[in-house]
């Protein structure tokens, strides 16, 4: 439903950040999702592979994924990468990548588990280190409730965190101005809006600017027949 900024820029933006914790000797997490997401990232931030650690399920992904290489857009680039960077196993080559590595490129996207909330807790004291969202965060997830409060709260734990907190906009999703523009082109009788926070919003503001298409946002449960 929402706008998104120019892609470009948004990649820009987030070699900027990283720039910065490398200039100031610090470090950067990104909390990622393991599959397309942690690849699209490494190749964004190809120049700096020989600083990355990567960590969690976003390893497994990228060992799977590089063995397809007909689905990928730029296999010999991932490849790359994929050969540069440093492949975390195991608690100390955990420690020893917290220690070495500037950056980290880690699972889970949202925070909700997974080797990033490490990290996360051994640079917590640091304001000038930087934590990169690349990804949605839902609204009850510890990734956004850091975001918005400083604090990270799992039941397992909580701890503030005096780290620089950042989130790129790198949606894999379309956005408003594209959803119009598919429906435009496809010229339907109904569209059925089921995914994302706000869909009965989108239906009206479907219907008011298509008048001759029916625009639904359904709840669980409800049945439409169409």
């Amino acid at each position: 439903y929402k706008t998104h900024p120019f892609r470009k820029a948004e990649e820009e933006r987030l070699i900027q950040h990283i720039e910065e914790a490398l200039a100031r000797e610090e470090k950067a997490l990104l909390p990622v999702f393991a599959t397309g997401r942690a690849q699209e990232v490494l190749l964004i931030l190809e120049k700096y592979a020989n600083k990355i650690a990567l960590d969690g399920m976003a390893k497994k992904a990228s060992d799977i994924v590089s063995q397809y290489p007909g689905y990928l857009k730029d296999k010999k680039r991932l490849k790359g990468v994929l050969k540069k960077v440093h492949w975390v196993h195991g608690h100390e080559s955990r420690l020893n990548a917290a220690q070495h590595y500037p950056i980290v490129i880690a699972t889970a996207g949202m925070l909700g588990g997974g080797p990033a909330i490490h990290y996360l807790r051994e640079m917590k004291h640091r304001p000038e280190s930087k934590v990169l969202f690349t990804g949605f965060l839902v609204e009850e997830s510890p990734g956004r409730q850091l975001i918005e409060t400083k604090v990270f709260r799992s039941a397992e734990e909580q701890f503030k965190v005096h780290c620089e907190m950042q989130q790129i906009n790198l949606s894999a999703h379309t956005d408003r101005h594209r959803l119009f523009s598919i429906i435009r082109n496809l010229n339907p009788e109904t569209v059925i809006c089921i995914h994302g926070e706000r869909t009965k919003e989108f239906a009206r503001d479907i219907e008011k600017q298509f008048p001759a298409i029916q625009a639904v946002a359904p709840q669980n449960g409800d049945e439409n027949k169409v």
